[in-house]
């Protein structure tokens, strides 16, 4: 690594982007007709859009609350302990949540209640089957896991990552 690596990292980043502008704007100048805003229009718009911004806001804040309690009981020192495990399930929640979504978006081929019921229950199962090896094995591997991917400074909180992961299961399968 070299300063001008972070250059030419900023020079294509850039580059890039631009380039998706650009051609943005040519699609847009050819395709739509620009028209001035009108600032009541805007409001409206603004408005209506509220809602979602405030439960944007409260989804981080949720992702985050964890984060928030750690710095306020332990401080910052033991909260950068927990933010290694903490990411690391963070990581899996969002595999496991495409799975999941994956899967179960397959309930909408199914149009009878006992069919739903049924496919439901089958994939809670398989999960099940997948995710609880998983859970129970964390346990062994942890301390292993933590010095792996994090370093050894991590190994003294192995426990919470194993605590974590199996709420990130049980969470899960509910």
């Amino acid at each position: 690594h070299t300063p001008g690596d972070s250059v030419l990292y900023a020079a294509l980043t850039l580059g890039a982007n631009a380039c998706v502008n650009i051609g943005t704007f040519v699609y847009a100048r050819k395709y739509f007709v620009w028209q001035r805003p009108s600032l009541a229009r805007m409001r409206i718009l603004a408005m209506s859009a509220l809602p979602y911004a405030w439960v944007a806001v409260a989804a981080v804040l949720f992702e985050r609350i964890d984060v928030f309690a750690v710095q306020g009981l332990f401080g910052t020192a033991r909260t950068s302990l927990y933010l290694g495990p903490a990411r690391l399930v963070g990581s899996l929640q969002q595999m496991v949540g495409a799975l999941t979504t994956a899967i179960l978006s397959e309930v909408l081929a199914y149009s009878d209640r006992a069919s739903i019921s049924k496919y439901v229950w089958i994939t809670v199962w398989a999960l099940s089957a997948a995710l609880a090896p998983m859970a129970c094995g964390i346990w062994f591997v942890d301390a292993s896991m933590l010095k792996f991917v994090l370093g050894s400074e991590f190994v003294s909180v192995a426990p919470l990552l194993s605590f974590l992961f199996l709420g990130t299961v049980l969470s899960t399968l509910m």
